[in-house]
């Protein structure tokens, strides 16, 4: 199943509310060069997010390194900067700790990652 940016939805979870299901949600998000590395090896197993989407355990995160330095000369003649690599890395959501607490700003959470199943690039669909 796909969200209609044709991006991979995560499975179903328990509502712990509920005698329902919730659908998890892959949000798709920029990750620097220089850590990227780091979370694609799964050497880096959490990530400091604002906390504006409503994060939830069992959610996806695609992250997609960007590069703010690059430099790009568009059609018309102008430079942009910044640019996508085209690397991508899916991680599910374990554990969300919301700020407030242990030094964290209350506008951020912690996000507990880990690999998932299978790597799903940018462009690709679940069983492509």
């Amino acid at each position: 199943m796909t969200q209609p940016d044709g991006f991979p939805c995560g499975g179903r979870f328990p509502n712990p509310e509920g005698n329902g299901t919730v659908r998890t949600r892959t949000h798709l998000l920029k990750t620097l060069p220089g850590i990227f590395p780091d979370v694609a090896s799964g050497a880096k197993t959490v990530d400091l997010r604002r906390n504006d989407r409503g994060f939830r355990v069992g959610d996806r995160i695609l992250l997609l390194e960007h590069d703010p330095n690059a430099r790009t000369v568009l059609e018309d003649q102008t430079e942009a900067t910044g640019r996508y690599t085209g690397r991508t890395c899916l991680r599910e959501i374990t554990h969300v700790l919301p700020g407030g607490q242990f030094g964290l700003d209350p506008d951020f959470v912690a996000l507990s990652i880990r690999p998932c199943a299978g790597e799903i690039r940018a462009g690709e669909t679940e069983g492509s």
